[in-house]
């Protein structure tokens, strides 16, 4: 993925910007009117988030990102576009559980997540057994998660997950295909790291699970 220069000026620059929320109390005034709260993960320089909010005006969506600068960039598309329905917040998903409250999330989306290959890391992952019960608690009744990643070894994690005693009764799998953009590629909005993956001919893993079958 590349080493990322952080900025100094890009915390400035959030703590500016309408589009950031810093506080529970303004996310709970940003969504308090919402019952289409959509949470997108790890949302990188802003593509995706940007497209799916300009396509879902009805929809309060909620970009949670680790890193400064990249978050910078994403805000400042969204700023482009004059959207209302879409803020971010700077974070690890892992500090804001007093944010969300239970069954109050419509969807989340986690686009190609680090993969922290190595064993001693996988706790870092944001698809842990852990997370994945903390994602169950916050979604609502048919909520739904939607996962792309370029790594197959993730891929067989989640699902590996998925499968034991404490999820396999909690969430479904409504759709998994190990090569998305095989079966269509009309109505798929890709992320920056997904065209270039795209352009490698590179396969993405896709799954998409739901608390409860649809």
């Amino acid at each position: 993925m590349g080493r990322v220069r952080i900025k100094k000026e890009a915390k400035d620059y959030l703590q500016n910007s309408i589009y950031f929320l810093n506080t529970k109390d303004k996310y709970q005034d940003f969504t308090k009117k919402s019952n289409k709260i959509w949470l997108e993960i790890g949302h990188g320089k802003g593509k995706f988030i940007s497209k799916l909010a300009l396509n879902n005006l009805d929809a309060k969506l909620i970009g949670i990102e680790k890193i400064a600068t990249i978050q910078e960039k994403a805000v400042k598309k969204v700023e482009k576009l004059e959207l209302t329905n879409v803020r971010f917040i700077l974070a690890d998903i892992n500090n804001l559980k007093n944010w969300f409250t239970d069954s109050s999330i419509e969807k989340i989306f986690i686009n190609f997540p680090d993969p922290w290959p190595k064993k001693k890391h996988y706790k870092r992952r944001l698809l842990t057994k852990e997370l994945l019960l903390y994602y169950y608690q916050i979604l609502e009744e048919e909520g739904r998660i939607f996962i792309k990643t370029d790594q197959r070894e993730l891929f067989d994690y989640v699902l590996i997950n998925l499968k034991t005693k404490e999820l396999k009764q909690k969430f479904f799998i409504s759709e998994k295909t190990v090569d998305l953009h095989q079966l269509t590629d009309e109505k798929i909005i890709k992320t920056e790291y997904e065209e270039k993956f795209l352009d490698l001919e590179k396969p993405i893993y896709y799954l998409e699970i739901s608390k409860n079958k649809l």
